[in-house]
């Protein structure tokens, strides 16, 4: 059986954004087709449609943290104070491993502008950084999202 790491490496060196990488292998604990997912988070790669903002990895990790909270509480304070540390969790664990959760600068390269995109392409940011961020971000989510302590708040 293939391991959703392995898939989400799989997508990305396909088609697909770090965001649509990250959040897309979780469709059956979501209860969500892939393809919805992939649709979804098809705006959010390269921080946010290549504007360096949050990590692609970071973001679809968001959606996933924040559709795993509300799926089964419809008390929106509740959902929202769970996705929320959630959220801090997981950021720490990236942060603690990545320095920080902006695109720019864990590639180090500005992809806003057309000379930091051709400089990251260049270099082979994308092909040599993106991966890392988004087996954390898979790991930690397959390692978190079905804690105990995490399904009781939700």
């Amino acid at each position: 059986m293939e391991t959703k790491t392995n898939k989400a490496k799989k997508l990305f060196k396909g088609d697909f954004n770090c965001a649509q990488s990250t959040l897309s292998v979780f469709n059956k604990e979501l209860g969500l087709d892939a393809a919805t997912l992939q649709n979804l988070t098809a705006g959010f790669g390269a921080g946010m449609c290549y504007q360096g903002r949050t990590c692609g990895a970071v973001a679809g990790a968001y959606m996933a943290l924040g559709l795993y909270s509300g799926k089964t509480n419809a008390d929106a304070e509740t959902v929202k104070k769970n996705t929320r540390e959630l959220i801090e969790k997981f950021n720490y664990y990236f942060e603690s491993k990545h320095h920080s959760t902006l695109c720019r600068e864990l590639l180090g390269v500005d992809v806003s502008t057309k000379e930091g995109l051709e400089e990251a392409r260049k270099l082979g940011v994308f092909e040599n950084h993106c991966p890392n961020f988004i087996i954390l971000a898979v790991e930690w989510l397959e390692q978190n999202l079905n804690k105990p302590d995490y399904k009781s708040k939700v």
